[in-house]
């Protein structure tokens, strides 16, 4: 079966979109989410791909006041929709993020859109802890640095996967 040839508009589209709003698709990703997870997400796809996010440790861990200005910004309302306290990506938004979920693989980043694929499905408190786990200096803002510590102890023992930040660059190993 043949993929489905990006449209024209969303082509020409995505030719005036920066680095920043490539993460914030992604983060985004396929289901609706809150700005907590889409936050989270993209702060550990930008360390993973390598693109400059500026954010701050706050009161659940970092933040980017960048993330939070795009996911308002009427600018990308044609890739971007909020429904009560979520957002999702419209049609083309989810075409923009198929192909770019395409790029990535075609880029030989086959493990960048699984984990990608992987890091969508976690809760919010399991996507906290991954953030708290990957990033300490994260916390020293926190109020809920506690019960997300907690959880992290919890994951350590549970999971088949270890995971650590080494020459800034994520690492993921499996345990076996």
């Amino acid at each position: 079966m043949e993929k489905e040839k990006l449209p024209e508009d969303i082509r020409e589209e995505l030719k005036y979109l920066g680095k920043d709003d490539f993460i914030l698709i992604l983060a985004l990703g396929k289901k609706p989410s809150f700005e907590l997870e889409v936050q989270k997400r993209a702060i550990i796809l930008s360390k993973i791909l390598g693109i400059e996010l500026d954010f701050v440790p706050y009161k659940f861990g970092y933040y980017s006041e960048q993330i939070t200005e795009k996911l308002n910004d009427e600018r990308l309302g044609y890739l971007i929709s909020r429904n009560d306290k979520k957002y999702k990506l419209t049609e083309m938004g989810q075409k923009a993020y198929d192909h770019l979920l395409e790029q990535l693989k075609a880029k030989n980043k086959e493990d960048v859109a699984q984990f990608l694929e992987s890091l969508s499905k976690l809760n919010e408190d399991d996507l906290l802890a991954l953030t708290y786990h990957l990033f300490p200096e994260s916390m020293i803002e926190s109020e809920i640095k506690e019960r997300v510590k907690k959880r992290i102890e919890t994951l350590k023992k549970e999971s088949p996967f270890e995971s650590r930040i080494e020459k800034d660059r994520i690492v993921i190993e499996i345990n076996s």
